[in-house]
C-alpha cells in the first residue's frame, strides 16, 4: 500500500508533536514551548492560503 500525497507533511507535524510532547513530559519547558512554536508556524504554514490557489464560490476550500 503506497503513502499519500499528503502522508509526508502528516508524518512532520506527527514527529515534531510527538518531541514537543516528549520535552514537555521530561520537564524541559523552555524546549517543549520552542517545539509547539515551531509545531505552530509549521501548521500555519501549511493551512495558509496560496496566491496560486484556485478560487472560487465552493465555501468547502
Amino acid at each position: 500500500m503506497g503513502a499519500g500525497p499528503n502522508q509526508a507533511a502528516f508524518n512532520e507535524v506527527l514527529l515534531w508533536t510527538r518531541a514537543a510532547e516528549a520535552s514537555c513530559a521530561a520537564g524541559r519547558t523552555r524546549q517543549a514551548v520552542r517545539e509547539f512554536q515551531s509545531l505552530e508556524r509549521l501548521i500555519a504554514a501549511r493551512t495558509a492560503p496560496r496566491e496560486d490557489a484556485p478560487r472560487g464560490d465552493d465555501p468547502e476550500r
